[in-house]
C-alpha cells in the first residue's frame, strides 16, 4: 500500500485531526480531537471498529497492551477499551 492510499483511508474514517496512532502486530489505533476512536486491520488498512466520543473532549494520547485499549482524554479522564467489541472496561479518573 502506498502513502497516499493510506492518507486517502485516514481521510474517510476521521473528520477531525488525529491526534495518536500507535499498533500491534494486527491492529492500527487511531483517534481525533472530537475523542473518537478507529480500530483499523494493518494488512488490509480496512475500518473494523469506532468507539464514539464519550464525552466532548478529545483524545491526548493512546496505548495498546494485552488486547486492551488505554485512552487518555483531554479531561484527565483514563478509559480502557475492548478493541473486538468498542466497550468501555473500565474508568479511571
Amino acid at each position: 500500500m502506498i502513502f497516499s492510499e493510506i492518507k486517502h483511508s485516514f481521510n474517510l474514517g476521521h473528520q477531525f485531526g488525529i491526534t495518536s496512532l500507535v499498533s500491534n502486530a494486527n491492529l492500527l489505533i487511531s483517534s481525533d480531537t472530537s475523542g473518537v476512536i478507529l480500530i483499523w486491520n494493518v494488512r488490509t488498512m480496512s475500518q473494523i471498529n469506532a468507539i464514539q466520543s464519550v464525552d466532548e473532549n478529545g483524545v491526548t494520547s493512546l496505548s495498546i497492551w494485552n488486547n486492551c485499549i488505554a485512552a487518555s482524554y483531554a479531561s484527565g479522564m483514563i478509559r480502557f477499551f475492548d478493541p473486538e467489541n468498542g466497550k468501555n472496561e473500565k474508568l479511571i479518573i
